[in-house]
């Protein structure tokens, strides 16, 4: 009975082993290691791109077919990513915006054997860097930061900077701008962009690279926290550069404070009017019109400096007096008509609205871009920022 049973046993592991060296005969070895897993995103809403190369490198080089519900299913893939001469991946056209909506589905095939996976890439998309990122000083002493987006209708950013080098600040901005508060001109600001389909796109969880950083400002921090920024540090001749700037800088003001200026005409003056008005025409290229030519009375520029008073954090400079006086009557002269007085007055309406629109604080607001080019002024106004 026991020699029976050490048989029997002898001959079950014998016909073990010859079914599994027949089962590891016909699949080639392709089950000794795990089965290729193709992993699938939308890249850049201009091709789908599929990689089989997470386990590792496979030992056979694969054929790929890859296709969106309802399309064919028969096309090979046309462009393949190879590693160490092996296949690792494949990249394909994306024809239609919507197809990621859709399902996709991949077929690996060697020999005789296929390994099919359906993909939902509703999700996976990774778009294009923000490009065309730019910054500029504002006119309001903010340093504003612009960039164009791959999908403005549907795509959200995140901007990060730094300061000198140190830790990156994250933040959401809700358009394709971005703001710094008065910035220090003595350190070195650096910001980058990325981008990602939004949740009223079909929100993607992949967000896109960092857009190449852009630098404004120096830096005079004596720590170095990354070697690559010893490019930006300033050299023996940067402050000859500055110098030099601002010396153009000094010149273009002087140039353009003496032909691009507010100037106040005096109107012709009948016999005994009420009142007097003025011709005020401008060429300061910071307003709408190049060229504009309104009639004010001495009362609108009281308006306007109450306005400005209220709604500007400037200091506003005094009006030459009302020279309430010469409003008497029975006088030996002419009163407010006197030619002497009215070129008086007209000399101190003008140094007044000079300094009021050279003031890059004041040019922002709205009432003195309403005093100076608009005909009518309209006192029931909103009053507010324009932007430039």
């Amino acid at each position: 009975m026991g020699e029976m049973t050490t048989e029997g046993i002898s001959i079950l592991c014998s016909a073990m082993s010859i079914k599994l060296l027949l089962l590891l005969y016909l699949s080639g070895g392709v089950f000794t290691k795990e089965l290729p897993d193709a992993d699938c995103r939308v890249m850049q809403l201009e091709t789908v791109q599929c990689v089989w190369n997470k386990r590792g490198i496979p030992e056979v080089n694969y054929t790929f077919h890859g296709w969106f519900h309802s399309e064919r299913n028969d096309t090979e893939c046309p462009t393949y990513m190879s590693e160490k001469n092996t296949r690792v991946g494949c990249i394909q056209p994306y024809n239609t915006r919507n197809n990621r909506f859709r399902s996709f589905y991949t077929n690996l095939q060697h020999g005789s054997i296929n390994f099919f996976t359906e993909h939902e890439l509703k999700n996976k998309v990774k778009l294009k860097p923000p490009s065309n990122l730019t910054v500029k000083m504002g006119s309001d002493s903010n340093l504003w930061y612009y960039w164009n987006q791959s999908d403005p209708s549907c795509e959200e950013n995140e901007v990060r900077y730094r300061i000198n080098n140190r830790e990156w600040d994250n933040s959401s901005p809700h358009s394709r701008s971005f703001c710094i508060n008065l910035p220090s001109s003595s350190s070195l600001y650096e910001l980058q962009v990325r981008g990602k389909l939004s949740s009223k796109c079909g929100e993607s969880i992949f967000w896109s690279e960092w857009s190449e950083p852009v630098l404004w400002g120096s830096n005079n921090s004596t720590v170095k926290t990354d070697p690559h920024q010893v490019s930006v540090s300033m050299s023996w001749w940067t402050p000859l550069l500055y110098l030099s700037g601002a010396l153009a800088l000094i010149l273009m003001v002087v140039m353009l404070r003496h032909r691009e200026r507010v100037r106040i005409i005096l109107l012709p003056v009948v016999p005994k009017p009420s009142f007097s008005s003025y011709d005020i025409q401008t060429n300061l290229p910071i307003f709408k019109l190049k060229d504009s030519c309104v009639k004010r009375r001495y009362s609108d520029f009281e308006w306007l400096k109450s306005e400005l008073e209220r709604d500007s954090k400037i200091v506003v400079p005094a009006l030459p007096g009302k020279a309430l006086k010469r409003q008497l009557p029975f006088r030996p002269d002419e009163g407010l008509f006197e030619e002497s007085f009215i070129e008086e007055r007209r000399l101190g309406l003008e140094q007044f609205i000079n300094r009021i629109a050279g003031h890059p604080l004041a040019q922002n607001e709205r009432c003195l871009h309403m005093f100076l080019q608009e005909e009518t002024i309209d006192r029931d106004y909103i009053p507010g920022k324009v932007r430039h």
